[in-house]
């Protein structure tokens, strides 16, 4: 006992047979309550381990066993950090412990505690599943050992919490890519051997995943030898710019043909340089189609619209030009002699009818417009002028109405930029 008060007095050393433990385990490991299993049926020694694990900071609950029975109960009924065993028991040894502590708890750590283990024996308990041992005679190794076994098991407990969220992870984004049956998914590397394979591009190209992974994808892009150059093309353009999109037409497993839109992205290693692609695909043969008949129909129509307004134009401008026809040979005394206001009358008549006719074509250019714009040509106008115009053709169907029209215009009105036909083919509306 001289020896281990000596070493209590000096504290904790933090080293087992791993080596040097750090201050972090350390620390971390005596923030909590630590629950021991103790399978040992000498009260000294208990007594011994449970002062020297309170002398070197941890706290530390204990559970006691010396019998298979008891042990197996206490496996059963607890959930504990860490087991101390004692290697030889008058009933009961270390090694059917280990198994059966291999076999109810295999993530809790198991530490031999004794003092008849050699070193050929400490070695084998190593290799069948212990985590540490300690002799009796060198007890002072007992605190770094329990610290540093905690701390491995800790370890050991995160990095399965991460593995396995990394599994859900991966897990949920598989059955992303697969129930995307739309797109064929897939990667392949810089050879063009296909490195995984979703169902869409089981659908869309007729190859099941084993058909396909480890295979090349060049046959997808060409029935002959022309694969391999659309394959390069592609590569160079994704390792130039990071990706490249194109449409191409690409072979099913039966030899079909089918148009389909391919994104080919870089994919890169942890190291620097290229690693593989990420390509999309998707199969837009019907959008093709429909588009082709899309416009199939607008031509159909075009032509129906046009024969429509060739028609309409002929209809409109017949009757028109012999109302713009008469009315001149009356102006002009061709059909007998007329009064002044007949003669004013006649000549609103033929401004209307030209008017009437140049709206005719204005219609008919925008009807036939792609852009559905009526034409307008801006010229430098005297306002006063055109209104007088407007006013003198409105004054007739406004006395029709008995409703007095009188227009004024400042003598400096300023020019304006208009389109006189336009301004004069509103007032026909108004008459109505």
């Amino acid at each position: 006992m001289s020896q281990t008060n000596s070493e209590k007095s000096k504290g904790p050393r933090m080293e087992s047979r791993y080596g040097a433990g750090s201050q972090d385990e350390f620390r971390a490991v005596t923030t909590r309550k630590i629950q021991i299993l103790h399978l040992e049926d000498n009260l000294g020694d208990r007594e011994l381990v449970r002062a020297l694990l309170a002398n070197g900071g941890l706290v530390c609950q204990f559970g006691y066993a010396q019998t298979r029975a008891e042990f197996v109960g206490a496996l059963s009924a607890e959930t504990w950090d860490i087991i101390l065993a004692d290697y030889a028991l008058p009933a009961f040894d270390g090694y059917a412990a280990l198994e059966i502590a291999r076999k109810l708890a295999p993530q809790t750590p198991f530490i031999f505690v004794s003092g008849v283990m050699g070193e050929e024996v400490a070695v084998e308990t190593l290799k069948c599943g212990a985590t540490d041992f300690v002799v009796k005679q060198r007890m002072e190794r007992l605190v770094p050992a329990v610290t540093r076994a905690l701390a491995e098991a800790d370890a050991k407990r995160r990095f399965k919490q991460v593995q396995e969220k990394l599994n859900r992870t991966e897990q949920r984004f598989r059955l992303l890519i697969e129930s995307i049956r739309e797109y064929a998914i897939y990667m392949v590397d810089a050879s063009g051997n296909v490195i995984s394979w979703n169902l869409g591009a089981k659908r869309i190209f007729g190859y099941s995943e084993e058909e396909m992974l480890g295979a090349s994808i060049l046959p997808v892009f060409s029935h002959g030898s022309g694969g391999d150059e659309i394959f390069a093309w592609l590569v160079d353009t994704a390792q130039r710019n990071g990706h490249a999109e194109e449409e191409l037409g690409l072979i099913r497993k039966d030899g079909s043909s089918f148009c389909g839109t391919v994104l080919f992205t870089t994919v890169y290693d942890a190291q620097p340089g290229l690693g593989a692609f990420a390509v999309i695909t998707r199969d837009i043969t019907e959008r093709k189609r429909a588009a082709q008949e899309r416009e199939k129909s607008r031509q159909e129509r075009a032509r129906m619209q046009d024969r429509f307004l060739s028609h309409i134009s002929h209809e409109l401008r017949t009757p028109i030009t012999c109302i713009v026809d008469f009315a001149s040979l009356m102006v002009e005394g061709m059909a007998g002699t007329i009064s002044p206001e007949q003669q004013t009358y006649l000549g609103i008549v033929l401004q209307s009818a030209n008017q009437l006719a140049a709206m005719v074509n204005s219609l008919l250019d925008l009807a036939r417009s792609e852009w559905r714009r009526l034409p307008v040509n801006p010229e430098c106008v005297v306002l006063q002028d055109l209104i007088g115009q407007v006013g003198t053709c409105s004054q007739a169907a406004a006395g029709i109405k008995k409703i007095g029209l009188h227009y004024q215009v400042p003598p400096n009105f300023p020019f304006a930029l208009a389109d006189p036909a336009r301004i004069r083919g509103g007032p026909g509306k108004s008459n109505r």
